[in-house]
């Protein structure tokens, strides 16, 4: 998930993105 790098960790756990 390279998109997840992008998102805070808690939220890229959900996919959310949050930054």
């Amino acid at each position: 998930m390279p998109e997840a790098l992008n998102y805070s960790l808690p939220n890229a756990a959900l996919g959310i993105n949050t930054d």
